[in-house]
């Protein structure tokens, strides 16, 4: 062996955990410059907003756009009172998912857009261009007042659109989900969550999290209830039946809505998708002149199972969901889906809340992973008036039940929804939204 070949197997160890010290510094002084960049966009901020406030409170006309990535975020009801109440020119800018490939940037932007402008929204941009590869400049062709995030995280949203480039705006971030995990720092802590005017949250539950976990203390906090649900609280609203194959009451409706966290070796893993996959299509065979299924899968379950699967087998999957005589496959809006079903079976972490305002049985599916270590004290409690399901066996009997109207969870459930999921002051969360933007600036409000 020569003498470098020696020198290089004598010292490699060293060489070795060298880098290993190198990374780990590298991560701790990533950590520090985060909150070093929170804390200073916190101080700045305050300044701006409270000066865009003033200049608001004269302003004829509000410049408020709406970002949207999923079609499932856009909140509906907020963009029509925004316009209702004749304050707000209001445009809905469709911002590309920038952290899951092009496949799929693609797929959600064109979706998200065809999907609000075929409904007749007006004011609908595409905010990238995918054959020019060019980000809409919101800043220079709307010079918005407000700006509106439905999603908090940077990796995701193009840095042309992310909340820093908008300082000098009134931004505001609305959840598109109910904060039901033990995810506290990612709930709660983003650069985002801490440098908006205004953070609308579900219930004082969730605000005392915010409190406890971000680093401006919450001080842009407010509660007025999850808007993801106006319309299962919409007591004037008849949903429509088209999402399901079989319009008429012959069939019950379930609705299956696998997760997209898949991957066991991950820390965030809900998903019990993997190891129910092919039973799930049996029973759907096997109970074909009793049920219907609708597959509603997280959208970014696709992405996952490419990586797991496979292009080829994920889309011969989700065919066969989308052929079958009693299945379906609805992605984006689920309003109207949750609204006509008989019931769900899941393992999403928003749902865990949603669904049971609907106040219908619901199966939740476990895959091993302690659902203690995963979610909040406040889902817990959403749990446990849910049915469970550790295997196919219990599914099955689930749909059994479904079938034959048993539910033994009913009346508990309803008292539970009751007592701590309806909003206290009867008004739905978008209405209570725009109430706090108004007063807030008539009355020059920069914190609650």
């Amino acid at each position: 062996m020569s003498i470098i070949g020696e020198f290089v197997k004598k010292e490699f160890p060293l060489i070795k955990r060298g880098k290993k010290i190198v990374a780990y510094l590298k991560q701790q002084f990533a950590g520090l410059f985060r909150q070093i960049e929170k804390y200073y966009y916190i101080i700045i901020v305050k300044k701006k907003q409270q000066k865009k406030l003033k200049e608001l409170k004269h302003k004829e006309k509000i410049i408020c756009v709406i970002l949207v990535h999923f079609v499932s975020m856009f909140r509906e009801y907020l963009y029509q009172k925004l316009i209702e109440c004749g304050r707000f020119d209001v445009y809905v800018v469709i911002s590309p998912v920038c952290s899951h490939g092009e496949d799929n940037k693609r797929r959600q932007l064109t979706e998200a857009f065809d999907y609000l402008t075929q409904k007749g929204y007006s004011n609908v941009i595409m905010g990238y261009d995918i054959e020019r590869n060019q980000y809409f400049n919101i800043k220079k062709e709307l010079t918005p007042d407000v700006i509106i995030y439905t999603n908090p995280y940077k990796d995701l949203i193009a840095k042309e659109h992310y909340v820093t480039n908008f300082l000098d705006s009134l931004s505001i971030y609305i959840p598109y989900y109910i904060n039901n995990t033990v995810e506290y720092r990612m709930a709660y802590d983003e650069l985002l969550h801490n440098v908006v005017w205004r953070y609308y949250v579900e219930t004082e539950w969730h605000k005392k999290l915010s409190q406890k976990y971000a680093t401006n203390h919450s001080r842009n906090v407010v509660v007025t209830g999850y808007s993801g649900v106006d319309r299962f609280l919409d007591k004037t609203y008849k949903p429509s039946v088209a999402s399901w194959k079989i319009c008429d009451s012959t069939h019950k409706r379930i609705i299956w809505a696998p997760h997209q966290t898949i991957d066991s070796s991950k820390e965030m893993y809900y998903s019990a998708f993997l190891l129910i996959a092919d039973e799930m299509t049996q029973l759907a065979i096997k109970y074909k002149n009793k049920i219907q299924i609708a597959f509603k899968p997280h959208p970014l379950l696709v992405n996952s199972l490419y990586k797991a699967w496979g292009k080829e087998r994920t889309d011969c999957y989700y065919e066969k969901w989308r052929n079958m005589d009693n299945t379906c496959i609805v992605e984006g809006v689920y309003s109207d889906l949750f609204l006509t079903s008989d019931a769900i079976i899941h393992d999403s972490a928003s749902f865990i809340t949603e669904y049971l305002i609907i106040n219908r049985p619901a199966l939740r599916t476990y895959n091993g992973r302690d659902p203690q270590t995963q979610f909040n004290d406040f889902s817990l409690a959403c749990l446990d008036h849910y049915y469970k399901a550790y295997n196919i066996e219990d599914i099955e009997n689930f749909i059994l039940n479904v079938i034959n109207d048993i539910d033994p969870m009913k009346e508990s459930r309803t008292n539970f929804v009751k007592s701590n999921l309806l909003p206290r002051n009867g008004k739905l969360p978008s209405e209570n939204i725009l109430a706090d933007v108004l007063d807030s600036i008539e009355n020059q409000k920069l914190y609650r």
